[in-house]
């Protein structure tokens, strides 16, 4: 995966111009790898 500045995630907008929010309702059923799998192969961190 790799690592990551917070500061560059807090200025991300979406297509809405919105922010990055936390999911707080998020539950997690696979490992990180699992999930860093999806999101290669997929090119892309999907929702």
């Amino acid at each position: 995966m790799g690592f990551f500045c917070l500061d560059e995630l807090a200025e991300i907008r979406g297509h809405l111009r919105l922010p990055i929010e936390q999911d707080t309702g998020f539950r997690a059923t696979q490992t990180v790898s699992a999930y860093a799998a999806v999101a290669r192969a997929a090119g892309r961190i999907q929702a």
